[in-house]
C-alpha cells in the first residue's frame, strides 16, 4: 500500500536516492515510516486490525477491473508518490531538522493510504483465489 516501496527520489543532497523515503525525515520519523502508519494507528492488535478493514471496505467497493500484474501496480504506487507523497517539495530534512509537512499533506496521505491498503486486500484475495480454483 505504500507508494514509496516502488521508487527512490534522486536529489542534488542524495545523488544516490533517499532509499523509498527513508532518508527524508518529517514529524521525528523517515517519510517512508510516516507513510507506512498513515492509514492507521499501528499498534491495534486485532480486533482493531478487523474494525478497520470493515470501515475501509465499506468505503470502498472492490475494483471492477484491476490488473492482476505486479507491475502494474509498482506503476501505480510510482504514480502516487511523484503525485501525492513527494508534493512535499525538494527538500529531505534530518533527524535534528524534519521537515516541515505542508497543510492538507496528512489528510491526503491518510486518504491514499487508506485507499491503497484497501485495494492491495481487494487485489490480495484476488490473486489467492485466482491461484487457489
Amino acid at each position: 500500500h505504500n507508494p514509496l516501496h516502488a521508487t527512490s527520489r534522486f536529489t542534488k543532497d542524495l545523488p544516490q536516492g533517499d532509499q523509498g523515503g527513508n532518508l527524508v525525515f518529517v514529524y521525528g520519523k523517515t517519510l517512508h515510516a510516516y507513510w507506512d502508519d498513515a492509514a492507521s494507528p499501528r499498534e491495534m492488535g486485532y480486533e482493531g486490525i478487523l474494525k478497520y478493514a470493515r470501515e475501509f471496505m465499506a468505503k470502498q467497493a472492490p475494483p471492477v477491473t484491476s490488473s492482476l500484474n505486479p507491475r502494474a501496480w509498482l506503476q501505480e504506487s510510482f504514480k502516487l508518490a511523484k503525485s501525492d507523497v513527494y508534493s512535499i517539495g525538494d527538500e529531505n530534512g534530518t533527524k535534528e531538522k524534519p521537515l516541515k509537512i505542508p497543510p492538507g499533506y496528512p489528510e491526503n496521505a491518510q486518504k491514499v493510504a487508506r485507499q491503497r491498503l484497501t485495494l492491495s486486500g481487494y487485489l490480495l484475495g484476488s490473486v489467492l483465489n485466482a491461484r487457489l480454483r
